[in-house]
């Protein structure tokens, strides 16, 4: 009937007399070349702004892998999709063409999986009559020496790298599996190559220990010796369909504190509706472990930490003797 919402919707989630309804998931998109090109001529940007910041470009979607606390597999599936090289060096071309931009962020969780098309498509931007600037997202184990090479030398500056945890053990408990020497090693390497990376960290995972956090903490501590670095730090949260989420959902309390994943949201006015949907809200609910409960400061003292990492490097190459 006219003027009633579609609740066929696939994907759509609705209350229904008091009960929360998720339709079925929608079929996704095999080839996400078939999206329309955007028009950006309706866009209106501020010309000094622009100039300053990357423009986003999404070139696919999805990852393939499995780590227990992410929720980019599971609410895409983990179906992996790039843009064809073609396709993005076209919409960079127009991009450049409407704004005069030259530098872009490229949005996608794992840019860099399909290798051939990550090298098809530097080969087309060194074709471009401007030099490009571009960031993008990866994995250390989905990258190399040889490939970090080839995107330099078409105009990658910025990579953001998920790390997460300085613990072996940990990296299997939450399925990231990552090879930690290596992961510092190629992290060196692209610093050296001119290229900043964002390396992003987790703490509080209900199975961390003091000595597994205590691992992260010196990894990050070798990661702050290098210049032209940034560090990322989150508190472990619980976000809807994660496999973590689900492991934990009988034993969640609401979240009684701030962090970086709640907000200033985690206050009493909102317990109601939190509770009476935690299917909903499962990153506004928390496992309480005496270890996450005494690191609520964390953030802070990391952030302290990396801002007078400097005056410590200094200190510790001084002659001076202080008694």
């Amino acid at each position: 009937m006219a003027g009633k919402p579609d609740l066929t919707v696939p994907g759509l989630v609705y209350l229904s007399n008091g009960v929360a309804v998720k339709n079925p998931r929608p079929v996704l998109m095999e080839n996400p070349d078939e999206l329309p090109m955007l028009d950006y001529s309706f866009l209106y940007l501020d010309d000094k702004k622009i100039q300053k910041s990357r423009f986003p470009i999404e070139v696919g979607r999805g990852c393939p892998f499995g780590c227990t606390f992410c929720a980019t597999n599971s609410f895409w599936g983990r179906k992996y999709r790039l843009k064809s090289p073609q396709r993005i060096y076209e919409e960079i071309k127009t991009i450049n063409e409407c704004y005069g931009v030259t530098k872009f962020k490229f949005t996608h969780d794992m840019f860099t999986l399909n290798r051939k098309d990550v090298i098809e498509t530097c080969r087309l931007l060194k074709t471009l009559d401007f030099n490009v600037d571009w960031g993008g997202s990866s994995r250390v184990d989905c990258i190399d020496k040889e490939m970090i090479d080839i995107m330099v030398d078409a105009g990658l500056s910025a990579l953001f790298l998920g790390i997460e945890t300085g613990s072996e053990r940990i990296q299997r408990v939450i399925n990231k599996n990552l090879k930690l020497e290596r992961a510092a090693e190629l992290i060196e390497y692209m610093i050296s190559k001119g290229v900043r990376p964002t390396v992003s960290f987790m703490y509080g995972f209900p199975q961390e220990t003091e000595e597994d956090l205590s691992q992260t903490i010196a990894l990050l501590g070798d990661l702050l010796k290098q210049k032209n670095i940034d560090i990322s730090l989150h508190l472990c949260a619980f976000f809807v369909g994660t496999e973590m989420s689900a492991q934990y959902a009988d034993q969640m309390t609401p979240v009684d504190y701030y962090s970086n994943v709640t907000g200033d949201y985690a206050v009493e006015e909102c317990n109601d509706i939190i509770l009476t949907y935690p299917d909903l809200f499962t990153h506004m609910l928390e496992y309480k472990t005496e270890l996450r409960q005494k690191l609520k400061y964390f953030d802070v003292f990391i952030s302290t930490w990396m801002l007078m990492q400097p005056v410590y490097q200094y200190l510790s190459k001084s002659t001076l003797l202080i008694d």
